[in-house]
């Protein structure tokens, strides 16, 4: 699996399990995984309430930006769930659900450097 593809995935799986939210990552080939994620929702109303943590406004809005990417699935014990398949293509960029996400990508590593 190559590092980007590994990178992407743990990424999406450790933004998201805040509050009741679940994340799976299943391996499907060489440089691909897919992700379920359930109850993102729930997560980014928990961040946004943390009002007086900067922190936790900056991680609501890159749950935010990866649910706008997210395919919806059937929902699972009364929660959403969104799909994701990561992909790296052999030119080594960063495909989510078919859309390249390295200008995505370069904006949260922005946001983490302030």
């Amino acid at each position: 699996m190559s590092t980007r593809l590994l990178a992407a995935a743990t990424a999406l799986c450790l933004a998201v399990p805040a509050t009741e939210s679940l994340a799976q990552t299943r391996p499907v080939g060489p440089d691909t995984v897919e992700v379920s994620v359930r109850n993102m929702e729930g997560a980014i109303n928990r961040l946004n309430q943390m009002r007086d943590n900067p922190k936790a406004a900056q991680a609501a809005l890159v749950l935010q930006l990866l649910r706008g990417a997210g395919r919806p699935g059937p929902a699972e014990g009364g929660k959403s769930r969104l799909d994701y398949r990561i992909d790296v293509a052999p030119d080594g960029r960063v495909l989510v659900n078919d859309v390249d996400v390295n200008a995505l990508i370069d904006t949260i590593n922005r946001m983490q450097r302030r």
